[in-house]
Formats: C-alpha cells, sequence, structure tokens
C-alpha cells in the first residue's frame, strides 16, 4: 500500500500543484451508496486532487435503472477563507470513448451540502448533496460524476481498482496518471430514492438547506 508522509511542505504543494499526499489508519465512511459505492477508507487514500484544478472527473455504470437522490464525496480543507457552502456537480454522459472531455452534461447544479469532519486533527471531510431535482439514470450506460474545484478544496481518492481512472481539468482534460503518475479512483457514494421517501419528507429534507 502507498503511503506518503503528511508534512507543511506537502501542504503547500497541495496549493501549488493541485494535489496533496496523506497517511494514517483512521476511520472509513459512515455508509455505502445503494446505487454505486466507492465508499471513503482513510488507509486507502492515494492523493487529493484539488485548487487550482477545475474539476475532478470520476466515471460509474449502474446495474439498473434508478433516481439519483444524495451525492457524497470526501474532500480535504486547505484553504485559510471559510469552507465553501456550495459546490457545482454534474453527470456527463460518456459517448463510447471513456474520456469526460467528449462526454454530454445530462444534468448540472450548484448545490448546497452538509459535511461531517470524522477525522480529528485532519481537515478531511464527509460532504453530501441533495439533487433539488433526482436526475434519472440508465443500467449500463457510463457516466462522469465531475467535480467543480471550489478554492481551497480538493477531491479524496485512492488506488484504482475498476480499469478506468479519475481524469483532472485545468486548461484541458487528462488522466490524473498523465499529470500526477496516479491511477486513481475517487472516494463516492451514490444513492437512489428511499422507497418511503414520499412529498412530506422530501420536503423536510430540502428546507434543511
Amino acid at each position: 500500500m502507498k503511503t506518503y508522509l503528511l508534512t507543511f511542505v506537502l501542504a503547500s504543494l497541495a496549493l501549488a500543484t493541485g494535489h496533496s499526499a496523506m497517511v494514517s489508519s483512521l476511520p472509513g465512511g459512515t455508509d455505502s451508496g445503494d446505487m454505486f459505492s466507492q465508499t471513503y477508507s482513510f488507509p486507502q487514500i492515494v492523493s487529493a486532487y484539488g485548487d487550482p484544478l477545475h474539476e475532478v472527473a470520476d466515471d460509474f455504470i449502474l446495474s439498473e435503472n434508478n433516481n439519483l437522490w444524495k451525492i457524497v464525496i470526501w474532500t480535504r480543507y486547505t484553504g485559510s477563507q471559510s469552507l465553501p457552502e456550495h459546490f457545482t456537480l454534474e453527470i456527463l454522459l460518456d459517448n463510447g470513448d471513456v474520456d469526460p472531455s467528449t462526454a454530454s452534461t445530462i444534468w448540472q447544479e450548484w448545490l448546497p451540502c452538509t459535511r461531517t469532519d470524522n477525522y480529528v486533527g485532519y481537515d478531511i471531510y464527509e460532504t453530501v448533496f441533495f439533487p433539488s431535482v433526482p436526475p434519472a439514470l440508465e443500467s449500463g450506460q457510463r457516466y462522469w460524476l465531475s467535480v467543480h474545484i471550489p478554492s481551497g478544496i480538493s477531491v479524496m481518492v485512492k488506488d484504482n481498482e475498476f480499469g478506468s481512472i479519475v481524469w483532472v481539468k485545468d486548461a484541458f482534460w487528462r488522466t490524473a496518471e498523465e499529470k500526477y503518475g496516479h491511477t486513481t479512483d475517487m472516494f463516492f457514494d451514490l444513492y437512489s430514492v428511499p422507497s418511503s421517501l414520499d412529498r412530506v419528507s422530501w420536503a423536510s429534507v430540502k428546507s434543511s438547506f
């Protein structure tokens, strides 16, 4: 397993190069997505990709049709200003070449987020988003989850396990391997609309923002 020593020098490099390395053996995510899961585990961290990058994207394929109700990503905060309260997220439909630069945007939203800092001494947050209208996604299609990077934020990634890998965008899209020498997957979980969620409970969820 790859491990790296977290130092103030590396933290500074994170702001300059858009990625940082981390190491420890702290807990993992609090749950796993029922639509798709690459849930967070601290010991699996390879790096964190972020500011000054513009976007980070990883692909996924669903085993059945479903509406996307909740998105969870794991982010590291390295900035000096206040934590961002919104992120722009996108779902892109791949055109068959496994490349987000040629994929079509089927959903995009500037979303409020909630976050939980489970990791004492580390600015790593489980960051949760609820689309205002859950987008309908089809089984067997390759999609990309794209996270637009706010200032001071990095997205946590792990060793690649699934064949296709994270892409990053600064001036243009390229693979993380091309830019950083890493073949990685992004930590993220996708959740379908709970069967018990009715109009009243959905309104209650949205009012929390």
